[in-house]
């Protein structure tokens, strides 16, 4: 059956609450590691102490400490079961269970001291430290501007390489990283970030370079790798530019053919192609197996063949020899003409020293006539798995496997392989012209309920100190808004941030300092304009005796150093109006593309596990018309009949007799 299909977007974001006190990231033992994920790694035997940055244990205030095992070994049989000791109380923290200490004076808490007889072996830990006995979550409260957090959606694999507006060098990178003249050669580079990491995709180019100035012949790159297969994956450490170089006169493509395979897009899974400034969604349109390879068993001399669930068994006698043909039972099945289909085989297990197997299919057409698709393996391929593809030239109405384990010597175990019988997978790419998040669209339309702010520094600011806040103002927190030039949908809710909470409720987007001291803390939330609640200290310079304009430039400071740094504040509020985009050339060339599902069962897959899609199946015009053709020709006989006659005389009479 013909399907349209609409691709929908989706969005998340990895947050923690903050509430894990112990900060493992400074300067450590040499046998101790901290992991990226807040884990902590510790090799060799104890006798020193586990560094933290220091906290504040408050007088009569109930901590509780944990640390688990995620992987390795902890050895304590000689030191009696003991491994960190807890400074609140000096006592053993024991593990997987949480350590309850309260101190009647402040304390400072510098690390953990490890028994000296605790021996660890690639020890994987997670340690911390809270108030309300959660569960393990790394240090730090995110998103925060000290812990951002990506917010991650549909479409946002843009390819930052434009094939039109090329920035371009004649040569090469050599060895050791220098940018040499050649005319047979071409470099092209684009402007990257800082610390990011980068999926370069393209079959033609040569070598990846970083580095930190506009690139010129003659300058030293960072980081040269020759790329030896389609993608490389590469961190930009300090730099802000990528080079990719290329031969421009020794490959068949010309250098537009050349620049127009290439894909320049962050993160480290390389994605389906894309236009520039676009992203994608790729969609695999896969069927089931359409085979139906009952069981069946046939015996000679001690072997036999054994078919069941798709899966062929080869079963030597005795003495590691099997010889026989195998053919099975004619099934059903039907495939229409012009189909493209395949026909695979996957090896499993066993071995053999001689001879050779098939299994080949032979469809058997409408018309009486058949065909074959081999399956033929040796002594040399049997291991390989193996696929022909053919497209029908007529319909088909059955089909046979026919079998053979053709002097096979020396079998080794069971000799075993799987079979499928599938349409030819159909692909689409689909672009998508901006980042797509929940309740974002692709059909007719691009249809977007989402808008992207990055923030410079270079808005409308305004510094808010009504009476409602002007306690709140004056406490740790300061609070602006920021000017938007399309108005956000209903309430504060519809806000996220790679830098900031959304706290507030509808009812407290003011930031009243009557309200809940939640919103005192940093946050932001969305209306008229964004509402943002800030710490002072983030401010250099900031007091509470500056005028509002004094305030609003250390802000605007603020936000662009985030910004010039490459780390800047980014919002996603949800538009009361939501936004239509006409679909390009190249969507609508997708959209017109005929997609099928087929009998048994199909599977749709997406490359982007956040996006989803709908399916409408499209009305077949000539089986609706056969249909009523034949409830037509029913009724025209059923007239024709001497009781019908009869009956709709009677109805006549009836219904005249009704009307008098």
């Amino acid at each position: 059956m013909e399907f349209d299909c609409k691709i929908k977007g989706g969005h998340r974001q990895a947050t923690r609450e903050g509430d894990n006190l112990l900060d493992f990231n400074v300067t450590q033992d040499s046998r101790v590691t901290v992991n990226e994920d807040g884990t902590i790694t510790i090799t060799g035997k104890g006798g020193f102490t586990l560094a933290l940055k220091r906290f504040t244990a408050k007088a009569n205030t109930k901590y509780y400490i944990k640390w688990e095992l995620v992987s390795g070994t902890v050895d304590t049989s000689k030191s009696n079961g003991n491994s960190f000791l807890n400074p609140l109380d000096n006592t053993n923290i024991k593990q997987g269970e949480f350590k309850e200490s309260v101190v009647e004076n402040d304390k400072d808490i510098n690390g953990f001291w490890i028994n000296n007889m605790a021996v660890f072996t690639n020890a994987v830990i997670k340690f911390w430290a809270n108030t309300n006995k959660n569960d393990f979550e790394q240090y730090g409260a995110s998103p925060s501007p000290d812990y951002p957090s990506e917010i991650e959606t549909v479409g946002s694999n843009v390819n930052l390489f434009d094939k039109d507006n090329v920035n371009k060098l004649s040569g090469y990178i050599d060895k050791s990283g220098y940018l040499q003249y050649d005319t047979n050669n071409k470099i092209i580079y684009v402007k990257c970030e800082a610390n990011t990491d980068y999926v370069i995709s393209s079959k033609n180019i040569r070598g990846v370079a970083f580095l930190n100035k506009v690139p010129r012949i003659g300058l030293e790159s960072t980081n040269f790798k020759i790329l030896t297969t389609t993608e490389l994956t590469l961190n930009s450490k300090e730099n802000t530019y990528l080079a990719c170089w290329y031969y421009s006169s020794k490959l068949s493509l010309t250098e537009q053919e050349i620049l127009n395979s290439i894909k320049i897009e962050k993160g480290t899974v390389a994605t389906a192609y894309s236009l520039y400034n676009q992203g994608s969604v790729k969609m695999d349109v896969v069927n089931k197996n359409l085979l139906n390879m009952q069981k069946k068993e046939t015996s000679w001399t001690g072997a036999k063949v054994v078919t069941e669930n798709n899966k062929v068994t080869f079963i030597g006698a005795s003495n590691g020899t099997l010889g026989m043909s195998y053919n099975s039972y004619e099934e059903k099945i039907k495939i229409q003409k012009g189909n493209k289909i395949t026909y695979s085989s996957k090896y499993e297990s066993g071995s053999y020293t001689s001879g050779n197997t098939y299994y080949n299919l032979k469809l058997i057409y409408k018309d009486g006539t058949n065909t074959t698709i081999n399956m033929n393996r040796s002594i040399d391929t049997y291991k390989n798995d193996v696929s022909n593809t053919i497209t029908l030239e007529k319909d088909v109405v059955a089909y046979q496997i026919i079998g053979s384990g053709y002097q096979i010597i020396g079998l080794n175990g069971e000799l075993i392989y799987e079979f499928q019988l599938e349409y030819q997978p159909q692909t689409i790419t689909m672009p998508i012209q901006q980042e797509m998040l929940t309740g974002d669209y692709i059909e007719d339309i691009e249809h977007h309920e989402w808008k992207k702010l990055i923030i410079t520094g270079d808005e409308i600011i305004t510094y808010y100190n009504a009476p409602s806040i002007v306690i709140a103002n004056n406490l740790n927190t300061a609070y602006f808004t920021i000017n938007i030039s399309e108005r956000a949908q209903g309430n504060s809710n519809n806000i996220i941030s790679n830098m900031f909470k959304n706290l507030y409720t509808a009812s407290a987007v003011w930031g009243n300092a009557s309200s809940t001291s939640e919103n005192l803390k940093e946050s932001i939330a969305v209306d008229s304009s964004i509402r943002l609640r800030i710490n002072k200290n983030r401010l250099e310079g900031y007091d509470n005796s500056l005028t509002s304009n004094e305030k609003i430039v250390l802000l605007k400071t603020y936000l662009k150093s985030l910004y010039d740094a490459g780390n800047p504040l980014i919002v996603y509020y949800k538009l009361a109006t939501p936004t239509n985009l006409e679909l390009t050339a190249e969507q609508k060339a997708i959209r017109e593309q005929k997609l099928y599902t087929y009998k048994n069962i199909t599977n749709i897959s997406l490359s982007d596990e956040l996006a989803s899609v709908d399916i409408s199946y499209k009305k077949d015009q000539n089986t609706v018309n056969n249909k009523l053709q034949s409830q037509i020709n029913e009724l025209k006989e059923l007239l024709n009949t001497t009781q019908t006659s009869a009956l709709l005389l009677d109805n006549l009479q009836k219904d005249v007799e009704s009307e008098v």
